[in-house]
């Protein structure tokens, strides 16, 4: 009997599906399929728009009604328990009735059997895009979505969730690509695939392997959501515990990416990442990203909705919203009493000066205004320069050298509170080095990267492969005290000795293990690979083949360990670099010498990506740090180009003073015309 039969007869089919079924009863059995139809019901489709596990999700034209909807169908026939899930999502969306949810319109089967029901079309893109943009800098993101707005679309979210809370139901799968928002500030809440009503237990749960599971997406088993969004108790696997509290940590992370454009915590293999979540609340926005200069009060509010505890969160999503919109509401009028002080400053001095002009004279009154004056135009050059500043840091941090240089001298000209120092350290190039590790006593300093751009390397936690572009960590668990790396250009993989002698097999693109070989030398110095071969070296060799992981002989060896790559040359160009003592020289017949500065003991390793954009340096201790070398300053800086401002200040040509620009100027260009700088 299929899934729907079995439903059918245990009176859990809605009735538009059971009518359906009469009209065809010869679909009760019909066979499971997995390609898409171009008809459902009386829908045609048009084009895929995403796809999950468990259905799929298409644009399609309501020929009645005349107009474009999206339509969720059941990827074959499903089991029972797949089928009333996918029901329970259509009917659970359907009942809650809000403007900030994605409203279902229909639910039938179609002539070939499958399950479906009909939402509506959503134009616009998912937050998780917005924050992306951010996060990269994007000049157009940045002016479009300043933090009151992306405050005002998270107040919408908070709003749909609390409305669900209120009717009994609980999200479980709240995450920035499950909202979506439009150009004209819609906010959906989309996805309720695997939503639940609080206090009901008759969802059985099955095993999942989470190893085998991406950190993006949801598992649909015994941790139901997605990691690094599921609550503390969520990502043990008790769905029985969960409460509108779980939906209210989701909302926290959430919000924590809002303010400092980064993931709460951030994205490592599946395991490691749920362990984090049990373990502890994440590390503070404000410590991620100093320089956003995140307000406290509002940090604090992310901070409690992601409390480890479910008892020390906000109650619900209600509770949460009205505190962010109390702290939008404060900050409005912090900024209102602020202009009323400088407002009444003023008034103040302009009666002083009138009643020291009526006493001292005309002279003595004309003095005492400009002097006034003065003090405005410094005090506002000052606050201007602080925005220039924060500007500098956020270029900085994005790797554009030039950009942030010339901003942060901007700001010194202005007099901006902290200028001068930033100057001065954004003008080395350490200041565009990412401290990927800390180090540790005791850790084998490696750094090396794979053919596919994969970095290799050593952490407390064991052995990584780490992805430089996203910073994403894969921990390798399979082995923790190292004694020895290799990697196999070649095969594609990456071989870890322990100090156990067990010797693990890591494919590099995708972190996957393959297998192991157990040594009997005691201690292993050393690995090496060379055309299918592994060598394994300590008080003996071994020779190992390693696509049989046979071992072919043993003799002597009194040879040394692996000695330290102090030097490094670039695969795609005459660059080079030289480790001397914790400092590296970057060297290159057109360009000066730049020396960067960043680890606290002897650099013993160094290492360029294959694509010669990024090198990797190691100390002894095993921290490693990753350099930008196309963002490294070169000593000859070009003229600013782009800015991606968030502010409407700009750069007068010829000097560097900045001047407000109204209306809001183009986001792309620095420059102010010459009508706004004349005095």
């Amino acid at each position: 009997m299929s899934a729907i039969a079995d439903l059918e007869e245990a009176g859990q089919l809605p009735t538009t599906v059971k009518r359906a079924i009469e009209r065809r009863p010869e679909q009760r059995e019909a066979s499971a399929r997995t390609d898409q139809p171009d008809q459902l019901g009386r829908y045609a489709l048009v084009e895929e728009i995403g796809r999950g596990g468990m259905g799929v999700v298409s644009e399609a034209e309501d020929p009645e009604l005349g107009r474009a909807v999206a339509v969720k169908c059941l990827l074959g026939q499903g089991d029972r328990d797949q089928v009333a899930r996918f029901i329970t999502e259509a009917r659970i969306t359907a009942q809650l009735d809000h403007p900030n949810i994605v409203p279902v319109h229909d639910l039938g089967l179609s002539e070939d059997g499958r399950l479906f029901f009909v939402m509506k079309r959503i134009r616009g893109r998912a937050l998780s895009e917005v924050i992306a943009e951010l996060r990269r800098g994007e000049p157009q993101a940045l002016a479009d979505w300043p933090q009151h707005r992306l405050l005002n679309a998270f107040l919408k979210i908070c709003q749909a969730i609390g409305y669900a809370h209120e009717q009994g139901v609980i999200h479980r799968d709240l995450k920035p690509s499950n909202i979506m928002v439009g150009a004209f500030g819609e906010v959906l809440v989309v996805d309720w695939g695997v939503a639940r009503l609080v206090g009901d237990t008759s969802e059985r749960v099955t095993a999942v392997r989470l190893e085998a599971l991406s950190v993006h997406k949801t598992a649909d088993g015994v941790s139901i959501g997605t990691p690094g969004y599921m609550a503390p108790e969520q990502s043990t696997g008790k769905p029985y515990e969960l409460t509108s509290r779980s939906d209210v940590w989701s909302l926290g992370a959430i919000l924590y990416e809002l303010l400092a454009y980064r993931r709460a915590y951030p994205p490592t293999d599946v395991l490691s990442l749920l362990y984090r979540v049990v373990k502890g609340p994440p590390e503070a926005p404000s410590e991620r990203v100093p320089e956003f200069g995140i307000d406290p009060e509002l940090e604090a509010i992310c901070l409690r909705a992601m409390a480890t505890e479910p008892g020390d969160r906000f109650s619900d999503a209600e509770q949460l919203g009205v505190a962010v919109e109390d702290w939008l509401a404060g900050s409005g009028r912090r900024t209102v009493a602020r202009r009323r002080r400088r407002l009444g400053a003023a008034l103040v001095l302009v009666i002083a000066l009138v009643i020291v002009a009526l006493v001292s004279g005309l002279l003595r009154q004309r003095t005492a205004l400009h002097d006034a004056r003065d003090e405005a135009e410094e005090a506002n050059r000052s606050a201007g320069g602080t925005l220039v500043l924060a500007e500098a840091w956020r270029h900085a941090e994005g790797g554009r050298a030039t950009e942030a240089l010339a901003l942060a001298r901007t700001a010194v000209e202005a007099g901006a509170p902290g200028a001068t120092d930033a100057l001065q350290l954004l003008s080395g190039p350490q200041a565009f080095g990412q401290r990927l590790t800390r180090g540790a006593e005791g850790l084998l300093p490696f750094a090396r990267f794979t053919e596919e751009g994969r970095l290799v390397l050593v952490t407390p936690d064991g052995p990584a492969l780490a992805d430089p572009e996203s910073g994403a960590i894969w921990h390798l668990s399979e082995v923790t005290d190292v004694a020895a790396i290799a990697i196999d250009r070649g095969g594609h993989r990456v071989l870890v000795a322990g100090t156990d002698g067990r010797i693990g097999l890591w494919s590099t693109p995708d972190g996957v293990f393959l297998g192991r070989i157990t040594s009997k030398l005691d201690p292993i110095r050393s690995l090496d690979v060379a055309d299918g071969r592994l060598s394994v070296r300590g008080g003996a060799e071994e020779i190992w083949h390693l696509d049989s992981r046979e071992l072919l002989r043993t003799r002597p060896w009194q040879g040394e360990a692996e000695a330290e790559r102090r030097t490094a040359a670039s695969p795609v160009g005459p660059l080079r670099a030289t480790a001397s003592r914790r400092t590296i020289e970057l060297s290159a017949p057109d360009r000066p010498t730049r020396t960067l500065s960043a680890h606290r003991t002897t650099v013993v390793g160094l290492d360029f990506s294959p694509d010669g954009r990024t090198l990797a340096s190691v100390d002894r201790q095993g921290a490693v740090v990753l350099w930008s070398v196309d963002a490294i300053p070169s000593g000859d800086e070009d003229p600013l180009r782009s800015t991606g401002a968030r502010n409407n200040l700009r750069v007068c040509p010829g000097s560097t003073r900045a001047v407000p620009v109204v209306p809001f100027p183009d986001p792309t260009s620095v420059w102010a015309s010459p009508s706004s700088c004349a005095d």
